[in-house]
């Protein structure tokens, strides 16, 4: 018994090792086929895909497009009120009254640490975390077109979904 419980789980993390693999192929596919330009490249940091297992993220399973190429965020008009912050993965701290920058690395591992998955089970979740990717996608406001962010992953993910047998949910927040 104890051997068949090893096998399992070592089948279930070659599983979920493959289905990350394939996410990261889904959201490089993605980006490689958006069409608008990047200019501070926050958006191009925010590409992201992880697997979740019965409703907890799987670290080692989060990839994402490229090294983080952005030299600076937006400027939210977000001010710091808390005392000095312990570094974050840059290293970077902050201190009471510093001006709080959105940045897209920060954005898709907070969305991670925040997604709740549906359901029991493996999940893989590919996502765009920048606020204004879903803004460029439905072409909103006053843009005269809208653009490819994400959405061009979705025949990866329409595969992926066909190679596991699993379900496909879209969803787009603005």
């Amino acid at each position: 018994l104890d051997i068949m419980a090893k096998n399992a789980k070592i089948i279930l993390n070659a599983l979920i090792d493959e289905i990350a693999h394939d996410g990261e192929m889904a959201i490089k596919q993605a980006y490689e086929n958006r069409d608008f330009t990047n200019r501070t490249f926050n958006l191009h940091d925010s590409y992201g895909s992880a697997v979740y297992y019965n409703g907890k993220l799987i670290k080692r399973t989060v990839r994402y497009v490229g090294n983080e190429q952005a030299n600076n965020g937006l400027n939210m008009g977000w001010v710091w009120d808390k005392p000095r912050s312990m570094p974050d993965f840059r290293g970077e701290r902050r201190y009471e009254d510093d001006e709080v920058q959105m940045r897209g690395r920060d954005e898709v591992i907070d969305f991670f640490q925040k997604y709740t998955p549906k359901g029991k089970g493996i999940e893989l979740v590919m996502v765009a975390a920048m606020f204004y990717a879903t803004y460029l996608e439905n072409g909103v406001g006053k843009m005269r077109r809208k653009y490819k962010v994400i959405s061009s992953g979705l025949s990866a993910m329409r595969g992926l979904e066909a190679k596991y047998k699993g379900l496909l949910r879209h969803e787009s927040t603005p």
